[in-house]
Parts: structure tokens; C-alpha cells; sequence
């Protein structure tokens, strides 16, 4: 490769990461802001309870997502999708606690996206394994393709 292309693939590599290190930013701004409304919802508004769930579930949501966006690391990726998992139990269960008493339909639904969580997991910890293995890295900028 020639010091022309050595150079060009630097400088859009830097450029890159300038600007995912600004939205990175971003959103770290708007996670901040939406965990300070969730707050404020709890404490100085009188809101119904389901509010207050749906909220904490939101708060946690935006969370996971900013580690989803934000992370360079595979396994940092797979424990934020985890929390956005999470997330969506809270919602599912705060649903099926204030609607209908008789029907379980959340509680059932929340055991359904454990447990496809859990073999999501599993299997997200071999893909991690085997790229490591083949790759010798775990980084998600350092691997750009899928041929072993």
C-alpha cells in the first residue's frame, strides 16, 4: 500500500471518530436529561404508579441503549442489550400489574423474553469466543470483516 493510501485511510479514520465520539456525546446528553425528567417525575409531580414504572422502564431503556451506541467492546454490547431486555420486563410487568388482574399475559410474555434473552446471551458469548478466537481481539472497530 502506498504513503498516499496509508494516508487517506487515516485520515477517515480519524474523522470517523470524531464524529462518533460527538454523538456519542449526544446522547450521553439526552440520557442525562431523560434520567433528570424520570427523577423529576417521581419526586415533585403527583403521578399515577403505572407513570412511574413506565418511566423508570424508559430511564432504563435510554441507558442501555447509550451503551448499545456508545460501546466499541463486543461484551459491552451484549450486557447493554441485556439492560434494554430489562427494560422492557419492567414495562411488561408494570402493564400487567394495572390493567387485568385475571390475565397473566404479562408475566407470561416476561418469562418468554428471559428466556429468549438467556439463549440470546449464550449464544452472543460463542460468537464473542470464536471471534476472539480467530481474530485475537474484542473490539468492535478492529474487526471490519466476517471472513474467518
Amino acid at each position: 500500500m502506498s504513503e498516499e493510501n496509508q494516508i487517506k485511510l487515516n485520515t477517515e479514520k480519524e474523522s470517523t471518530l470524531k464524529s462518533s465520539s460527538a454523538i456519542s456525546q449526544w446522547i450521553q446528553y439526552f440520557v442525562i436529561a431523560f434520567c433528570f425528567v424520570t427523577f423529576w417525575l417521581f419526586t415533585v409531580l403527583q403521578v399515577s404508579p403505572l407513570t412511574k414504572y413506565l418511566s423508570l422502564g424508559a430511564a432504563v431503556f435510554s441507558i442501555g441503549l447509550y451503551g448499545v451506541l456508545s460501546s466499541k467492546s463486543i461484551l459491552k454490547t451484549l450486557i447493554c442489550m441485556e439492560i434494554l431486555f430489562n427494560a422492557a420486563n419492567i414495562n411488561l410487568i408494570a402493564f400487567a400489574k394495572y390493567t387485568d388482574l385475571t390475565m397473566v399475559r404479562g408475566q407470561v410474555f416476561s418469562l418468554f423474553v428471559m428466556a429468549i434473552a438467556a439463549a440470546e446471551a449464550a449464544l452472543g458469548l460463542a460468537l464473542v469466543i470464536a471471534l476472539y478466537r480467530s481474530k485475537h481481539t474484542a473490539s468492535l472497530s478492529k474487526i471490519t470483516e466476517l471472513k474467518g
